[in-house]
């Protein structure tokens, strides 16, 4: 797990990438990413994989809310300091969280091949989840989102996949 990246970007840097990169080389075969309080996207790194950023999860975030309330406070200084444009989606965005399940297989090798111990693969799949809270206390919670079911990773509905390759040996950079 790396704590990296941005405060509230919801799209992962070329730092976070080419970190994810390197440790995939290094031999790690899942990487997490937190710090941001909204998810950004994943991928599929080789046989490895990377979720940039997972996004809050037993909280809300506070850069738009009051400091003595649950109630959003535009004007606040955190807020006030998001680049124009940021502010529209974050409010939204920090309530956006997923809940990821990731397993690990070992593909059996061929009699022929000299590596008899077999390569991995990742499955990796995600349940979209949103931040709830309690209007008469500030208690913050994840919920699954009515009605979806868990996404494949990089599979035909998952829009947030990024550059997902599974053959593609990963690079050094």
């Amino acid at each position: 797990m790396v704590h990296w990246g941005r405060e509230y970007y919801t799209v992962a840097t070329e730092r976070e990438l080419s970190e994810a990169r390197w440790l995939r080389a290094q031999g790690a075969d899942i990487i997490i990413g937190h710090h941001q309080h909204v998810p950004l996207e994943h991928a599929v790194l080789g046989s490895g994989f990377a979720a940039y950023g997972v996004g809050n999860f037993l909280f809300d975030s506070h850069v738009c809310r009051a400091e003595d309330s649950i109630a959003w406070n535009w004007s606040s200084l955190a807020c006030s300091r998001l680049p124009q444009g940021m502010r529209e989606y974050v409010p939204d965005a920090v309530r956006e969280s997923r809940i990821y399940r990731v397993r690990i297989q070992r593909r059996k090798s061929s009699p022929q091949a000299s590596n008899r111990q077999g390569s991995l693969r990742i499955l990796a799949e995600y349940l979209p989840c949103r931040i709830v809270s309690d209007p008469t206390r500030p208690v913050f919670q994840p919920e699954p989102v009515p009605g979806r079911e868990w996404v494949e990773v990089c599979g035909p509905s998952d829009p947030h996949c990024r550059a997902c390759s599974p053959d593609v040996p990963v690079q050094n950079s």
